[in-house]
């Protein structure tokens, strides 16, 4: 089980590789108080490793501030401390900076949808309820689906509850959960502010 006993994830190599992979510093600044104290929160941390463990995609569904984003920010930390590349996007950041991409002159730099189908993990937070374009919809599911083909692992979080998650993404990609990923959906309120 992952736990607080590796003392190798501290709060410096999380502030570290923040700024360059896109992870929310609000949450790297709760991961160590989060690991000493909480059993249900290194729970979920077991269940999202044994579904990246074998390269699966895992879906992270529940209300807003149940630990989801601060979950997927922990793996990022812990695939840069072994020098492997992880990423996050919302899915809206993700789109927006392909667009930019696109419009830039000049040396672009690497190809955001390139990076996000490439990288050793991807966390994609923030898939919503409300339908993006159909081209925005196209990509992240092309995204998703090429990783899964790789055998490269991938979190998506949500507040979508898990019985409308095929409303928001394709059946087929929600059905890959169960080829060695998972599906988790996190019950209960909102722990921000809570002491």
């Amino acid at each position: 089980m992952i736990h607080a006993d590796d003392k190798t994830i501290t709060l410096e190599l999380a502030l570290s590789v923040a700024h360059t992979r896109g992870f929310p510093i609000r949450h790297l600044r709760v991961i160590e108080h989060e690991l000493r104290r909480d059993e249900a929160f290194n729970s979920l941390l077991a269940d999202i490793k044994r579904g990246i463990e074998t390269s699966g995609l895992v879906i992270v569904s529940g209300n807003a501030g149940t630990g989801k984003t601060m979950a997927g920010t922990w793996f990022g930390v812990w695939y840069s401390k072994y020098r492997m590349r992880a990423m996050y996007w919302t899915v809206s950041g993700l789109m927006s900076d392909q667009k930019s991409w696109f419009g830039k002159q000049g040396d672009k730099g690497e190809e955001p949808f390139a990076i996000a189908k490439s990288c050793a993990l991807l966390v994609i937070d923030q898939l919503k309820a409300e339908a993006g374009t159909m081209y925005d919809n196209n990509e992240l599911a092309e995204i998703i689906d090429q990783r899964y083909q790789d055998m490269r692992p991938t979190i998506v979080l949500t507040n979508v509850a898990k019985p409308k998650l095929p409303e928001v993404l394709p059946y087929h990609i929600v059905d890959r959960t169960r080829d060695g990923g998972a599906l988790i959906e996190l019950q209960g309120k909102s722990l921000r502010g809570v002491a």
